[in-house]
């Protein structure tokens, strides 16, 4: 079964559970998106933050109402999260926010703008190693300066390693960045999140640096 495929039936499968126009920041995004670092790389006027896998926007938009010299862009792989986001924007407006329905790669072809910072909360671990790497080095060419990532690495008793992509984050970067990126320039912030009696998360939010001009 191939990754975009997966993806999809992700989307299909929460989307027959819940209406997604309602769905809220849970505990690991509110964690994640209320990170120091974060919202220092985010905050300076003419930064562009990319999110990929931006759900239905409510996150991403609340930044940028919050931070509104900055620009931010919202891509994900359902059209139904995307329609909600624009849904949310213009109920309320704010000039400094965008969305795109569809795969990331078809996303950067088409916009070939400058990407200082990308956020991601629990998708990348749906890419290939190989689409990952492809992916930064894409990005690093837009100038990319910070990473900030929030990964579920256990679902109850099973590692997310059983059905989908668990990934060496460090590594990564440092093949395609560069090996003098790592060290004081990571952060890691691990996390428990109980929504449920019967089933509990773990997983922890990283934090790159990139760049020597941070």
């Amino acid at each position: 079964m191939s990754l975009r495929i997966l993806r999809k039936q992700y989307w299909r499968h929460n989307l027959r559970r819940e209406n997604l126009a309602e769905i809220g920041p849970n505990f690991p995004n509110q964690l994640f998106w209320s990170q120091t670092e974060l919202i220092q790389i985010m905050s300076p006027p003419g930064t562009t933050v990319l999110e990929l896998g931006c759900q239905n926007g409510k996150a991403l938009h609340a930044a940028a109402i919050r931070f509104p010299g900055s620009k931010f862009l919202g891509v994900d792989i359902s059209r139904e999260a995307i329609a909600a986001a624009k849904a949310l924007t213009s109920q309320k407006p704010t000039e400094n926010v965008a969305w795109f329905a569809g795969d990331i790669f078809e996303f950067l072809k088409a916009n070939t703008e400058p990407i200082h910072v990308l956020c991601s909360c629990a998708t990348l671990i749906y890419f290939s190693e190989k689409e990952l790497e492809q992916l930064l080095s894409v990005l690093r060419d837009r100038g990319l300066k910070a990473l900030a990532l929030c990964e579920v690495t256990a679902r109850g008793q099973r590692s997310v390693k059983e059905h989908i992509y668990a990934h060496n984050y460090e590594a990564i970067i440092a093949k395609v960045f560069g090996k003098k990126n790592r060290g004081l320039n990571y952060s890691k912030t691990p996390f428990k999140y109980e929504p449920w009696e019967s089933q509990n998360f773990e997983g922890a939010i990283h934090f790159f640096k990139v760049s020597a001009t941070l």
